[in-house]
């Protein structure tokens, strides 16, 4: 019994290390497969890699290749611009270079003209514009009698200036100088002589100076066929600052005149 169980053991252990051994080439022989397969895998996706590497180079060469193209024609462009630029910039100067010109030229112009029209002030201002003062007869009213003499009653008909005016019927100087003073009074009296008297009231009186001074006198003759005839008179005086000059008839009371102021009146200018 014990020879029967040492000669079987042999086998069953030979049996089980057969097994081993067949199950270990299935597992390495299943590994290699698995192996094998990655490394197909690895190589396919390898050159699916290089194939859109490729692609992208050649994407990457076009693109430099238009990049070039493109900065070519913007470099071309941009040196286009630049000589449209640089040639209304010169345009642009020449340009403001004539006007600076025309408005110096103006300036110039203005600076002549404002020069002649301030001469011309200049000499206008100093041009003293003198005065003169007319009156008429006011035919509204009748002559003044006062005592044996008798006086217009007048009324403004042409003036400028200050420097003279009509004040309660007088002629009054408001600037010293050099004046003309006239007067005319047309009669219609039967007396054999006619006339009148242009007097100077003196503002300032100086030692034994007369204040009323007659400064013309006039005097005609009637003649005996009309009662009518003009008398006129003038002349220059140098009169002083609020003077008053005065036209009277003397020692004619209710003298019969010319109310026209076309043929009686009595004025100054101013001379100086």
């Amino acid at each position: 019994m014990q020879s029967r169980c040492w000669v079987k053991l042999p086998d069953s252990r030979s049996r089980s290390t057969s097994r081993g051994l067949v199950g270990t080439f299935v597992v390495l022989f299943l590994a290699v497969l698995c192996c094998l397969s990655l490394l197909v895998i690895l190589l396919q996706r390898i050159s699916d890699v290089r194939s859109e590497l490729a692609k992208v180079h050649k994407q990457l060469d076009a693109f430099n290749k238009r990049a070039r193209i493109n900065l070519a024609d913007d470099s071309v462009e941009y040196e286009r611009e630049t000589e449209k630029l640089s040639e209304n910039l010169k345009n642009n100067n020449n340009a403001k270079f004539q006007i600076k010109e025309q408005l110096t030229g103006l300036k110039e112009k203005n600076y002549e003209v404002r020069s002649i029209s301030r001469k011309r002030r200049d000499i206008r201002s100093c041009e003293k514009q003198l005065s003169f003062l007319q009156l008429i007869p006011n035919a509204q009213r009748s002559v003044i009698q006062q005592d044996d003499s008798t006086f217009i009653p007048w009324i403004v008909a042409s003036t400028r200036g200050e420097a003279l005016e009509a004040v309660c019927n007088k002629i009054v100087v408001k600037e010293s100088g050099y004046y003309a003073v006239y007067s005319q009074v047309l009669y219609y009296d039967n007396c054999m002589a006619m006339g009148h008297v242009v007097q100077r009231r003196k503002a300032n009186v100086v030692g034994n100076e007369r204040r009323i001074t007659t400064l013309f006198r006039c005097i005609q003759n009637m003649p005996n066929n009309t009662a009518s005839n003009t008398c006129f008179t003038a002349g220059i005086v140098k009169l002083d600052q609020e003077d008053e000059l005065e036209l009277l008839l003397p020692s004619r009371p209710n003298a019969n005149i010319s109310m026209e102021k076309d043929s009686t009146f009595f004025g100054a200018i101013q001379l100086v």
